[in-house]
């Protein structure tokens, strides 16, 4: 079994979360909310973790197998959640971990579940970073 590929397209699917990461902290910075800040760290700490894996794995095979498939998407769905989980669990929600996972796991695989209440007075930056999860969910990853 060859993880090599499966860690590789983790990398590059953890780089477009990071991407959709920006979106936030630019919106809350023209707003001038100062959870740009933590979407900011968020996407650098994802970035980099995607970066390390990245250049680990260079020159991974480019056939994938059944196995190493099944794997993938085991570790695409909890890995990504667990960073997409970073700007909830940091933000002003004071969100437990547990929380924070349940909500972006929820929006990555389009479930529409919340724990969150008050959604109306949320900041607009974690709305819209709803709003991507679910999209990006949608998507496929």
């Amino acid at each position: 079994m060859n993880l090599k590929l499966v860690f590789f397209i983790l990398s590059i699917l953890l780089m477009v979360l990071a991407l959709g990461m920006c979106i936030p902290a630019i919106w809350d910075g023209l707003e001038g909310n100062p959870d740009w800040f933590i979407f900011a760290g968020s996407a650098l700490t994802t970035c980099f973790t995607a970066v390390l894996i990245g250049l680990s794995t260079r020159g991974a095979p480019k056939r994938l197998h059944t196995r190493e498939a099944f794997i993938m998407v085991t570790l695409v769905w909890i890995v990504l959640a667990l960073f997409a989980s970073l700007p909830l669990m940091l933000s002003d929600l004071h969100l437990s971990f547990t929380d924070a996972f349940f909500e972006a796991m929820s929006g990555l695989t389009t479930t529409g579940s919340t724990v969150i209440t008050g959604l109306d007075t949320m900041p607009p930056g974690l709305h819209l970073w709803r709003g991507i999860l679910q999209w990006l969910g949608g998507l496929g990853i």
